[in-house]
């Protein structure tokens, strides 16, 4: 795994925490039918549950009430709703597990841009990211990886709004106090 755009995110977002966020990946990989990206995965287990930016949560092997985050939930929830919501939408893919499927792995908080992995390979390195927009008929494909996505992102997020100070990084306990939510 190539760790540099790892390594670009923890600058960006000025992040210094060392606690880790271990996962149950065997179980989550097991319940989805496909093994994850690597750097997804490590990504996930350096920050946890929080927003890039403030605008792009990943979806992780948790579930909290208030915060749907849970990617196996919300893969199960997609596939059982996929005839009414997504009729025309997500084509040519359609969804995991169909062949070359979409996968969702993140999120905005306005629900106007959903991420997504195109599962077209034994290979989840390999994998190419898909953003569609609120109505799902707009999807843009980029070949790399995961966390590169999310740097650039990122760095665009956070230089397009520099006037709002926005956080690198906020944490899902943050979020929830800020919110005035229950704790996880």
């Amino acid at each position: 795994m190539d760790r540099r755009w790892i390594d670009r995110i923890i600058a960006t977002t000025g992040w210094t925490r060392t606690e880790r966020h271990p996962f149950d990946w065997a179980a989550t990989e097991q319940q989805l039918g496909t093994r994850l990206p690597a750097d997804y995965k490590e990504l996930a287990e350096i920050f946890g549950p929080g927003m890039f930016g403030e605008w792009l949560g990943l979806f992780l092997p948790v579930d909290y009430e208030f915060y749907a985050l849970d990617i196996v939930t919300e893969w199960s929830c997609s596939l059982r709703i996929a005839g009414e919501v997504y009729p025309f939408g997500l084509e040519p893919y359609g969804l995991h597990p169909k062949p070359g499927g979409l996968l969702e792995w993140g999120f905005t908080p306005d629900g106007h841009l959903s991420y997504y992995w195109a599962v077209e390979s034994d290979d989840p390195d390999l994998w190419p990211v898909i953003v569609s927009h609120a109505d799902d008929t707009l999807l843009d494909r980029y070949e790399h990886s995961t966390t590169e996505h999310v740097y650039r992102e990122l760095a665009d997020v956070l230089d397009r709004h520099s006037e709002h100070n926005l956080q690198g990084f906020i944490t899902l306990n943050e979020l929830t106090a800020r919110d005035g939510l229950p704790r996880p």
